[in-house]
């Protein structure tokens, strides 16, 4: 499958003092699609586990040691999606922004979607 380019894909915000980090990627892929990416990706690792799972709001939150990851897909209508991704590392020695900017990689991977990073 040819790469497809990401629209404003994804920002990252980073609150200091805390190791909790948030990226928004604006994806050409509808939200339904990168639900179902971010569960197969989820389901293919054994050591992570799904603390929540909430279908209907296209929301997950995992866990793997001490770290834990959330993320939403929103349509945004016309084949386009926003993810939202907030992780904290904790003492995995990953820092909170390495986490979900992995995750978000993964995900943009597995569907085929190359991604530009724009810091706010």
């Amino acid at each position: 499958m040819p790469a497809r380019q990401a629209v404003d894909a994804a920002n990252v915000v980073y609150t200091r003092g805390s190791d909790h980090h948030m990226i928004a990627a604006q994806l050409p892929v509808d939200a339904e699609l990168v639900y179902e990416s971010f569960l197969r990706i989820i389901r293919e690792r054994p050591d992570i586990s799904i603390v929540t799972q909430k279908d209907a709001a296209m929301m997950l939150e995992v866990t793997r040691d001490d770290l834990t990851l959330t993320g939403q897909v929103s349509a945004l209508g016309a084949g386009r999606s926003l993810l939202y991704v907030w992780g904290d590392a904790g003492h995995s020695g990953l820092s909170g922004r390495e986490l979900t900017e992995r995750a978000v990689a993964y995900i943009c991977e597995d569907l085929g979607v190359s991604i530009e990073r724009v810091d706010y």
